[in-house]
């Protein structure tokens, strides 16, 4: 059985896909309540604790697509990551769930999980083109390119940590999701989220509305990951150092599954 993998160091698995999944759940666990005043204010949504948690989930998807494993630079996983929390949030968010009908809620939440590796994406795409920002163009190039290799090489419903997560039916929602990718379809949600933060009316509350979230993620993301890679190639970020320098709440944080 293939496991499916967030972190790999010489070809090897080192982290699996819900492993890093479940300690950012309990890095947010902790963390959490310095966050969700703010996420309710910036976002407008009176239950932010279950739309972070899909994004979690789904932040890293591209990992899990042959795509990423022919080409983990080229193609980069966050365009996958902000689809899949786009129709995982659409689903939660269209009938008024946990209070979290806001029309805009899924395009925030996953324009954060877009932009979670912004300067990464920046430098792999804007700088192979000469560019200070990436055209569109780029986007549908990289998954044109990638279009048959748009499927994942493992199912996460088979991994032993689904049942430590507590997600089983989100799990299950994103597997089909990944089963059923479409180029095309892929490049439109991310088109319409590019617009949505650059060129509309109130694209600048839009993108602080991104900004908030985005912060919890990129946090929770760093430290979490560093639990399992620290002292690797991987071993961590500024974020994490700041985040842990005399940060007491994080040192009960257990992520051994």
């Amino acid at each position: 059985m293939i496991t499916p993998c967030a972190y790999f160091e010489d070809k090897e698995c080192k982290e699996s896909y819900l492993e890093h999944i479940y300690c950012m759940m309990k890095v947010w666990e902790a963390v959490k309540p310095y966050y969700l005043k703010a996420l309710r204010r910036a976002t407008g949504v009176r239950d932010p604790d279950r739309l972070m948690r899909l994004s979690f989930l789904a932040h890293d998807a591209g990992k899990l697509l042959e795509a990423y494993r022919t080409n983990k630079s080229r193609f980069r996983h966050e365009l996958i990551g902000a689809y899949v929390a786009y129709k995982l949030i659409k689903e939660v968010t269209k009938n008024g769930v946990e209070g979290n009908a806001v029309s805009d809620a899924a395009d925030i939440f996953s324009t954060a999980v877009l932009l979670h590796h912004e300067s990464i994406i920046l430098s792999v795409y804007a700088g192979e083109y000469g560019e200070r920002f990436i055209p569109l163009s780029t986007i549908r190039e990289v998954l044109e390119e990638f279009r048959d290799k748009l499927r994942p090489y493992a199912k996460l419903r088979d991994d032993r940590a689904i049942k430590l997560l507590g997600m089983g039916e989100d799990v299950e929602r994103m597997d089909h999701i990944l089963e059923s990718l479409n180029a095309d379809e892929v490049y439109n949600v991310i088109v319409s989220l590019v617009v949505r933060a650059s060129e509309e009316s109130d694209a600048l509350v839009f993108r602080n509305r991104v900004a908030t979230v985005q912060h919890a993620l990129v946090l929770v993301d760093s430290v979490a990951a560093n639990f399992h890679r620290g002292g690797g190639s991987d071993e961590g970020t500024w974020i994490t150092r700041m985040a842990e320098r005399g940060a007491e709440l994080l040192k009960g944080v257990e992520c051994n599954v």
